[in-house]
């Protein structure tokens, strides 16, 4: 199972209790921090995007080597995540 990290810092986040009751996630280096499902949630997103680009790139490689397939992407980077999957 792929664990969350800071996406600046790439280190675990520790995981507080906040006033309300509510566990976040806090990055001991930037102190970046989210509810524990947000994290989550943003890391997920984070890990469709990154498949998407390597979807892209493999389809462009595809199309560069065929005499009978065009290429255009419509992809663009889903720009800044806060929190990404790790191995």
């Amino acid at each position: 199972m792929a664990k969350v990290v800071c996406s600046k810092c790439e280190v675990d986040p520790q995981i507080v209790t906040d006033a309300n009751g509510d566990r976040e996630a806090v990055c001991p280096e930037c102190g970046q921090s989210d509810k524990v499902e947000d994290a989550v949630r943003i890391a997920g997103e984070h890990a469709v995007n990154d498949a998407k680009a390597m979807l892209n790139e493999k389809m462009r490689g595809v199309a560069r080597g065929s005499k009978f397939i065009k290429f255009k992407s419509g992809f663009t980077s889903g720009g800044n995540f806060r929190w990404k999957a790790a191995d």
